[in-house]
C-alpha cells in the first residue's frame, strides 16, 4: 500500500486509537488491548469514491456487502436516500398532515425544523426539514429540501444533472441495519427493499368525516411516490474520485473576490506580493492528499492501494 495516498492521523474517534483517509473515507482502528476491529466510515460523496474502487475491482456494493456480512463483519448504520427530482414530497404538506394526525404509522413522534433569515421582522423560509420518529431510534426516517441545502453549500450543476428538490433518507442503526441489508441482498432489489420498510413504518392518508382513521384514503402524492409504477431505485451511485467541489464553491463566494482585489492592487502597485503569498503557503497533508487524488487515474490509484 503506497501511504503517500492515505492520509493517516493518529488520533481517532469513537474509542479508536487512529485513522486513515482516503477522500472521504475514513478507517478507525483500534489496539490489540481496545479489542475494537476496524470501523469503515463513509458519508456520501464517500460512498461515491468508494463505488469507483468497487468497479476497478470489477465489484458491486451488492458484493461488498455480502462479503461484509461473510466475514462476520457489524454494519452499525446504513441510509437509503431516495431523490426527488419532481417535488411529490411538499414537506410543508407533510408537516401539516402530522400536525392533523393525517398519518398512520407505528412510530411515535415527529419534529419539523425550518431555517430562514430575519429580514424586518419577517422570516424568509430557506429550508424544511422533517423527522419521523426520535433520532435516538434505531430507525428513523428524515425529508429535507435538498435545493436548498446544495444551493448554500454553493454546488452548481452541469446541464445533465437533475436538480434533486427533496431527499428522503431512511436512516437504520445496529440490528435493523443489518436486517435491511439481509433482506435487499436476498432478492437484490433496492426499490422492493427501502419501499417496503417505509410503507410499513408510515402511510399518509387524507381524512374523511365520520370514518375511522384506518379507513382514510392514501394521500394521491404519497402513493404516486410510493407507487409500483415507477423505474427502480438503483443501489449504484454516480462514481466519482475524491472531489473538490466543496472547496470550489468556497473560493468562488469567499477567496476568489479577495483575490482578485488584491491582484488589481499589485496590478496598481507593480508588485507579485499576492501570487509570491500562494507560492509561499504551505499545505496541509489534507491537501497534499487531495493533490495526488485528483491527478491520478482510479485504476492507478487502485492499484497503488493493494
Amino acid at each position: 500500500m503506497d501511504k503517500d495516498f492515505i492520509n493517516y492521523k493518529d488520533w481517532g474517534r469513537y474509542g479508536y486509537a487512529d485513522q486513515y483517509q482516503l477522500g472521504d473515507i475514513t478507517i478507525l482502528t483500534s489496539t490489540p488491548t481496545q479489542k475494537l476491529g476496524i470501523l469503515l466510515e463513509m458519508h456520501g460523496s464517500g460512498c461515491r469514491q468508494f463505488e469507483s474502487m468497487l468497479i476497478a475491482h470489477g465489484m458491486v456494493w451488492e458484493d461488498f456487502l455480502y462479503t461484509c456480512l461473510q466475514e462476520k463483519g457489524i454494519i452499525k448504520r446504513i441510509d437509503f436516500a431516495i431523490n426527488d427530482h419532481v417535488g411529490l414530497l411538499a414537506i410543508p404538506e407533510l408537516v401539516k398532515k402530522c400536525q392533523n394526525n393525517e398519518y398512520i404509522s407505528v412510530m411515535r413522534k415527529y419534529e419539523a425544523l425550518a431555517s430562514g433569515k430575519l429580514l424586518d421582522d419577517k422570516s424568509e423560509a430557506t429550508g424544511d426539514t422533517l423527522y419521523l420518529d426520535s433520532k435516538k431510534s434505531d430507525i428513523y426516517f428524515c425529508i429535507y429540501n435538498k435545493e436548498v441545502e446544495q444551493a448554500q453549500k454553493g454546488v452548481t450543476l452541469n446541464a445533465e444533472q437533475r436538480p434533486i428538490k427533496t431527499r428522503f433518507e431512511v436512516r437504520l442503526f445496529n440490528e435493523r441495519a443489518i436486517l435491511a441489508v439481509e433482506d435487499f441482498l436476498s432478492h437484490r432489489n433496492l426499490e422492493n427493499t427501502v419501499f417496503g420498510i417505509i410503507q410499513r413504518y408510515v402511510r399518509f392518508v387524507d381524512k374523511r368525516t365520520g370514518k375511522a382513521r384506518n379507513q382514510w384514503p392514501l394521500n394521491k402524492r404519497w402513493a404516486q411516490f410510493c407507487g409500483k409504477n415507477r423505474a427502480p431505485v438503483q443501489l449504484t451511485l454516480a462514481p466519482e474520485l475524491p472531489n473538490v467541489n466543496r472547496q470550489r464553491a468556497w473560493i468562488q463566494t469567499q477567496v476568489a473576490p479577495t483575490l482578485k482585489a488584491l491582484f488589481n492592487i499589485d496590478g496598481y502597485q507593480g508588485t507579485l506580493e499576492t501570487m509570491q503569498d500562494i507560492k509561499n503557503a504551505k499545505l496541509s497533508p489534507q491537501q497534499e492528499a487531495m493533490i495526488r487524488e485528483q491527478t491520478v487515474g482510479v485504476d492507478y490509484l487502485v492499484e497503488q492501494l493493494e
